[in-house]
This record gives structure tokens, C-alpha cells and sequence, in this order.
């Protein structure tokens, strides 16, 4: 499944095709379903679904798909209507589903689902991230109201001595994010990825 994640960028088309391949060796049998993301970035994040796409925002068309061996495939995506005041969140799954069983067979099947996140952002996105530490850890806050994804954190006791840390996080608008360091002292390099995947770096 090719791309992963898609974003609607500001002024960009409002639709984009995902390419499925088939890289088995038998006919692949895949479906294709659209669900919007609420509370996007909350720890009561569900997804919601509608059969119909005006209201959900989103159509991903086929439905349905039967691949051939080594077969590619595209299915359309578009969001509907206009960008609102912030980011609108969705996830496509796609998904391998068993075909019929004939009469007499048994045997057990691994199939393989793909969730595509999509984002649309406002028509005028903003990506404000501002930081504050407390002792040893870091709390990052977006301000904006369209996200930005946080790649990297790196600790750096001297200036030529960085650790990075393992974390990241896509940062929506309106929502923080807390880090917990090595120590609470040097210094902290956020890596930011912005508007249009523009990359910068922040210090505190």
C-alpha cells in the first residue's frame, strides 16, 4: 500500500490516488472503507463512520477490488466540500479479505489490512509550536490549528553531544504533548515538519 499518509495541503487538489499491488502468489480480494477520526490526538479518539460520503467528507472508491498476481491497482480518494477552520481526519482501511470456501476445504488464511491516515487541512493552516520545560521534561504546545509532526527529539548535554530520544508525535492544533528528558539540563532540539513537510528546528 503506497502512500501511508496522505495530507490535502492548502491551495493543493482535493483528491489523490493510493496504489495497492498484490505481491502474492494467488488473486487477492481487498476492500476499501472510509472512517472519519474524532477527537483526533485525545485519549478518546474513535472513528466514525457514515454511508454517506457528503456527511463522512471522504469518498474512497473501488469498494472493492480483485487483484491478480503482481497486479497494481488505484483507488481514488476525495474529500468533499470545502476546507473548514481546522484539520479533518480520516482513516481508509484497506483491506485483504478471505474469498469463498469450497465445499469439503479447510484451512486457515493470514490476511493483511492497511489503515491509510488522510488529513485536510484548513484554508488557512497554521502551525504554532512553543515549548516549556519544567525540571526534566518538556511539554510542547500547538497553538495553531493544523498539525505539525514532531520527527526528532534530541537531548544535548554540550553543544556536539546529542542523544536522540525516542519519541515522536503528530502535534494537532489545540493539543500538547509532554517529553520526559535525561536530565534538566543542555539543551532540546525539537526537529518540527510543518506546511507542505517544511522541516525546522526548534531549542529550549
Amino acid at each position: 500500500m503506497n502512500p501511508s499518509v496522505h495530507v490535502f495541503e492548502p491551495g493543493g487538489a482535493p483528491e489523490t490516488t493510493l496504489i495497492v499491488t498484490n505481491s502474492s502468489a494467488a488473486n487477492a480480494f481487498v476492500a476499501v472503507k472510509a472512517r472519519e477520526v474524532m477527537a483526533r490526538g485525545e485519549l478518546d479518539e474513535k472513528l466514525r463512520e457514515d454511508p454517506d460520503p457528503e456527511t463522512l467528507g471522504l469518498i474512497a472508491t473501488p469498494s472493492r477490488i480483485i487483484l491478480e498476481k503482481g497486479e497494481r491497482r488505484g483507488i481514488r480518494i476525495v474529500a468533499l466540500g470545502k476546507p473548514g477552520g481546522e484539520d479533518r481526519v480520516w482513516r481508509v482501511l484497506v483491506s485483504e479479505v478471505a474469498g469463498k470456501v469450497k465445499e469439503g476445504e479447510s484451512g486457515v488464511a493470514f490476511l493483511l489490512a492497511y489503515d491509510v491516515l488522510v488529513i485536510q487541512r484548513p484554508a488557512e493552516a497554521q502551525v504554532a509550536v512553543s515549548g516549556k520545560r519544567n525540571g526534566n521534561t518538556l511539554t510542547l504546545s500547538n497553538s495553531g490549528n493544523s498539525f505539525g509532526v514532531i520527527t526528532e527529539v534530541r537531548h544535548c548535554p554540550t553543544a556536539r553531544d546529542c542523544t536522540k530520544l525516542p519519541d515522536n508525535k503528530r502535534l494537532y492544533g489545540g493539543r500538547s504533548w509532554t517529553v520526559t528528558l535525561p536530565s534538566e539540563t543542555g539543551t532540546v532540539e525539537v526537529v518540527l515538519q510543518g506546511l507542505n513537510a517544511r522541516q525546522e528546528t526548534l531549542r529550549f
